[in-house]
């Protein structure tokens, strides 16, 4: 559901980043490029691999004056999800950038588990569903359950 936005996001991101390497003297506009970035990366976590592979191949390819412009632009994508990280370890208490990995586990792994254990998928979410719902109420992150720990 997320894709759409990542997309859009990632378009406008690498938009912005062109043009704050080709204005000189543009505080707003390495900050606008910096937050799109961020947001990009906030909303599909995969984006953070992408735009490391970018901006390094940037940093050597522009001048100096750009390579500092992509310094501290990459400074405040640094503080933006550091913050969103911290969030994600005060409240889950785990550092991590996204928490739906967690739900992808569990959604996924219920295929693996009723194979492997020559049950329906019906049964296999049953088996699981007791446990992500008492974990997750008392803040406890999903692979640290029995269930998770079965799937190998």
């Amino acid at each position: 559901m997320s894709e759409t936005l990542f997309i859009l996001l990632l378009a406008l991101s690498l938009y912005l980043v062109k043009k704050m390497l080709t204005q000189k003297n543009n505080r707003a506009g390495i900050l606008i490029a910096s937050l799109a970035v961020g947001a990009a990366i906030l909303t599909r976590p995969i984006g953070l691999g992408f735009y490391l592979l970018v901006l390094s191949f940037l940093f050597w390819k522009v001048s100096a004056h750009n390579r500092y412009n992509l310094i501290k632009s990459g400074l405040i994508i640094s503080v933006l999800l550091l913050a969103w990280m911290s969030r994600n370890a005060y409240r889950y208490h785990h550092l991590t950038l996204s928490t739906a990995g967690n739900y992808n586990l569990y959604v996924f792994g219920q295929n693996s588990y009723a194979s492997a254990h020559n049950m329906s998928l019906l049964d296999a979410q049953r088996h699981f569903r007791p446990q992500l719902e008492s974990k997750s109420e008392n803040g406890i992150g999903w692979r640290q359950t029995n269930a998770a720990r079965s799937l190998g």
